[in-house]
């Protein structure tokens, strides 16, 4: 099945100026009409953070220095994957007029989608950097240069593969689109958003990796937030579980999208 992934992905790049362009069109559809534009994409993590903020910084009152910038630093992550598999759920069902007509790699609709969050969530992180000098926090920039890039690379084939797996399973459980909401809201209050892994008791922490986006968070986090690099244990889970839900994801759309055409 690996080969087989490899051999589709090597597909996918004689149809990189389609992606492009489905891409594209995604940026250009949501801000259009806006006034801020793509600044959207930062502000609605900021208005997130000064919610919970109040909630759990002043009425729960968890007390951890910087809270604002600690939140911040788990949505916008967490918002590249919550907003790209709510988006995607649905992408193959929304394409089907042009999947019946015409051949093209259906998993070009999913990844346009997840694509488009990617460069929403890479101008997020531009902003996040102003607002880290603005808080005076010492930016190690060698380390973050060096360390970013492959977060952002692992971050992206995660949230690919959680996308495909969804979008697949929606042609056939089309409950599954109005589910989408419940489970990230689950998932977000199982994610490490709000409040440190140290809050987590030792004993369910092996339970508590099980999810990938715990991990994840956590490895921003420390990046961007103290200026160092994340501890190996939790570099190699965030690793191996996108590269395994990757090929999960793209092993299943791949075995059942010759079914598409018929359901949808």
């Amino acid at each position: 099945m690996s080969n087989t992934i490899t051999q589709r992905i090597y597909c996918l790049t004689k149809h990189l100026y389609l992606l492009k362009c489905l891409t594209e069109r995604e940026i250009k559809s949501r801000y259009k009409g806006s006034i801020l534009g793509l600044f959207w994409s930062f502000l609605n993590p900021v208005l997130y953070m000064a919610v919970l903020t109040i909630i759990f910084g002043f009425i729960v009152k968890i007390k951890i220095e910087n809270y604002p910038l600690f939140i911040l630093s788990g949505l916008l992550p967490w918002m590249f994957l919550s907003t790209s598999l709510s988006q995607s759920t649905n992408s193959i069902i929304a394409n089907s007029s042009l999947i019946n007509k015409v051949y093209l790699p259906k998993e070009l609709f999913p990844f346009s989608l997840v694509l488009a969050n990617l460069v929403n969530f890479i101008f997020s992180l531009s902003f996040f950097f102003i607002l880290l000098l603005l808080f005076k926090l010492n930016l190690k920039l060698n380390v973050i240069v060096l360390f970013l890039p492959i977060l952002l690379f692992f971050t992206t084939i995660f949230c690919a593969g959680i996308c495909l797996l969804f979008s697949c399973l929606n042609v056939f459980f089309r409950d599954l689109s109005h589910l989408v909401g419940i489970i990230l809201t689950l998932w977000f209050y199982a994610s490490p958003v709000f409040y440190p892994i140290d809050m987590i008791p030792r004993r369910y922490l092996n339970l508590y990796f099980v999810n990938p986006m715990a991990s994840i968070i956590h490895c921003y986090r420390e990046l961007l937030i103290y200026g160092k690099v994340p501890e190996l244990n939790y570099v190699v889970i965030a690793m191996l579980s996108s590269v395994v839900i990757f090929i999960f994801g793209y092993s299943i759309f791949v075995k059942y999208e010759d079914l598409f055409a018929e359901l949808i």
